[in-house]
């Protein structure tokens, strides 16, 4: 182990750079007996570049050649349960607590999860056996999330102060404290020192957004237009479930919608599913998944070949033909094309909010992986008017297999939308549908957690005008980006 390239690794990785962490990381740990310590540091490596489902892989691969680190077991359970394993989180929490028993940060991520899944007293009380002396910065933010859920936003306040000001802090640290101390100045009222604490937020880490990319994306759709629309023509063997997909923005109200229907008994969910995207992936290997790279790969499979992509859809899936598998993963928009091609009977619902209250709430949203441009407000922009006009090529396409569901219309009048929804599906109305917030354990565990554990609420609607002066520069790119046509759509007069 070269002990100084080593340090220098760390350095950079708590200063943000991942790439230049990871080569040195390479560079320090070749021996045969560093693998294990390689493989965590190349995890932390991902980890910190929002690479999470690769960052777990290489926290397994460190374990299996060494499983006594108690470090290396609590940053494994933090990836598995942004991926939404929480089980799975549980148990290595508690294997990193058994290891270091006096260390509070596993208590406070168990605690954590007992929070997500709205046993807001169960982790207050698991919080109080930790001596003050202990507490450290996860067991800040968690203490502090917590009281700022139960109401006590001034209490949240209070915790963490001292925290705000550490200059011993890791990046990630740094950016979880900010984030959370933005929410708690926006619960008190403060909302200019919330958002100068929310941009430094989002301004922490390096955040590339790739906005020729999505511009291509668009411009390959429409000049491919015709081509996708023969292949979700073709005929289908229909001996599995229906499938539906909840596609949109994030924070645009898919996780809600997503949970009222899983309550319905024809509806089973999946949560953010990453399976459209792994086969996406599958069919344009070793390239990315573009749409003229699908478009290719399609027009070149037989039937044999587009059967098994339809079966490894549905593995796995706890359903029966007459009934629906629900996928809510919003960035499944692009895919559309595919899925027509490969689902029988697919419905998709494209959910849709007031583009400046989603800015906002995804500005405040500390994403764990993707989603790079919505750490910046002009970018965001650009997005979400890509968006749109993706799917309304989608929509010229697929016609009545897409249709669209306002956030603003479902908290204002959920029954008469489900209902409608519901009637899209060949469904009867369930009242059950409205009572998601008591279900026991969510369907999904996504950014909105907090929110689906509550009764239907319209507290968010036009939540932009709070900050409508900071928000000059989303404003701006929306109108930069959006059609004539499509400027009402968007909500930004």
């Amino acid at each position: 182990m070269n002990r100084k390239l080593l340090h220098a690794a760390i350095t950079a990785r708590n200063s943000g750079d991942s790439a230049t962490a990871e080569s040195l990381a390479r560079e320090a740990l070749r021996a045969p007996e560093d693998q294990a310590r390689l493989c965590y540091e190349l995890g932390l490596c991902r980890h910190m570049a929002r690479q999470v489902e690769a960052a777990a892989n290489l926290y397994q691969q460190a374990l299996r050649l060494d499983d006594k680190p108690a470090r290396w077991h609590f940053n494994f359970g933090a990836a598995l349960a942004e991926l939404g394993r929480l089980n799975d989180a549980e148990e290595a929490f508690h294997a990193s607590a058994r290891r270091a028993p006096d260390w509070p940060d596993p208590v406070a991520a168990l605690a954590a999860l007992l929070e997500q899944a709205g046993r807001l007293d169960e982790a207050a009380a698991l919080l109080n056996t930790v001596t003050p002396s202990a507490i450290s910065v996860n067991l800040a933010l968690i203490q502090a999330r917590i009281h700022r859920r139960i109401g006590n936003p001034d209490t949240a306040e209070e915790v963490l102060r001292p925290f705000i000001k550490k200059a011993d802090v890791t990046f990630r640290e740094r950016e979880a404290l900010l984030f959370e101390w933005a929410r708690i100045l926006d619960e008190n009222g403060q909302f200019p020192d919330a958002f100068r604490a929310l941009d430094t937020a989002n301004h922490v880490g390096k955040h590339p957004y790739d906005s020729a990319l999505a511009d291509r994306q668009l411009k390959d759709l429409t000049a491919t237009a015709a081509r996708w629309k023969a292949l979700s023509a073709q005929p289908k063997i229909n001996q599995h479930p229906k499938a539906l997909l909840i596609v949109g923005l994030p924070r645009s109200g898919t996780t809600l919608l997503h949970e009222m229907l899983c309550m319905h008994p024809q509806i089973h969910g999946r949560g953010e599913s990453p399976i459209l995207d792994s086969l996406a992936r599958s069919l344009c290997t070793p390239h990315l998944p573009t749409i003229r790279a699908l478009i290719s790969s399609l027009a070149e499979a037989d039937t044999d070949a587009l059967s098994k992509l339809t079966a490894a859809y549905f593995y796995g899936a706890p359903a029966t033909v007459n009934q629906w598998v629900v996928d809510k993963m919003p960035e499944n928009f692009w895919y559309l094309g595919l899925a027509a091609a490969v689902l029988p009977g697919l419905r998709v619902i494209h959910m849709q909010r007031d583009l400046r209250d989603t800015g906002l709430s995804c500005y405040f949203q500390p994403f764990a992986q993707g989603h790079e441009y919505a750490f910046d407000l002009s970018a965001f922009g650009h997005y979400a008017a890509t968006q749109r006009q993706v799917m309304e090529q989608w929509k010229a396409q697929l016609g009545g297999q897409i249709c669209t569901c306002h956030y603003e219309e479902l908290v204002t009048n959920p029954q008469q939308v489900l209902t409608q929804l519901l009637e899209n599906l060949e469904l009867s109305w369930d009242s059950a549908c409205l009572d998601f917030h008591a279900k026991e354990q969510a369907s999904s565990y996504t950014a909105s957690y907090a929110q689906i554990r509550q009764p239907l609420h319209t507290q968010r609607i036009a939540r932009w005008k709070r900050y409508s002066e900071q928000l000059a520069p989303l404003f701006a790119a929306l109108e930069a980006h959006t059609s004539p046509c499509t400027a009402a759509d968007l909500s930004i007069s």
